[in-house]
């Protein structure tokens, strides 16, 4: 099942993807996880929330911090 997600970091950058699992496994992988962000050098940051969206669409509906 492919779900879209926007994922929101602590520093308040975001990212909007597709991942192959369901909702629920999509929040366990990002959620309260270290990802580094940075493009040049090093930028850990821990996902703070993770939004599903409807497909194709990254304006959804908060349905995983419930």
């Amino acid at each position: 099942m492919k779900t879209y997600i926007t994922a929101r970091f602590e520093n308040g950058d975001t990212i909007k993807t597709e991942i192959n699992a369901t909702p629920r496994e999509a929040k366990d992988y990002y959620y309260n996880k270290v990802f580094n962000l940075g493009t040049e050098g090093d930028n850990m940051q821990r996902c703070v929330s993770v939004f599903a969206s409807p497909e194709r669409h990254y304006y959804g509906y908060n349905e995983l911090n419930k």
